[in-house]
């Protein structure tokens, strides 16, 4: 991939960069915004509103743990992934449960919150 570095440590540098820039203001708009929101309506969906905040609390810990050069490939590879996952889980699971279980009112209200925190 044109521009993508090629030593680990520019792997590294980049994967952090990127967490600054797009996942860690992700990642808290969902705990804020999306995961309260959706509380209650559910049993499974709390369930996995659960899970997905206790991943972003290991993707947190991956990535703060790419500060560290020692093994750093062996930890980009699991941080990954574990992103990899989380992302699909996401995808495939997460949101269209959301869109299964909450009222149309709902989530027209809630896509405009998010779109706030986005912009």
């Amino acid at each position: 991939m044109k521009g993508f570095p090629k030593t680990v440590e520019g792997r590294a540098l980049y994967a952090l960069e990127f967490y600054k820039q797009n996942l860690e203001t992700h990642f808290l708009t969902e705990e804020k915004v999306l995961l309260p929101a959706i509380k209650g309506f559910d049993h499974d969906l709390d369930k996995l509103a659960e899970e997905i905040k206790g991943e972003h609390v290991r993707l947190r810990q991956l990535f703060h743990a790419l500060h560290d050069p020692k093994e750093l490939e062996e930890k980009l590879d699991i941080l990954g992934y574990a992103l990899e996952t989380h992302i699909r889980k996401e995808e495939r699971l997460f949101f269209e449960k959301i869109q299964e279980v909450l009222p149309n009112v709902i989530l027209v209200n809630l896509k405009e919150k998010l779109e706030v925190n986005y912009t």
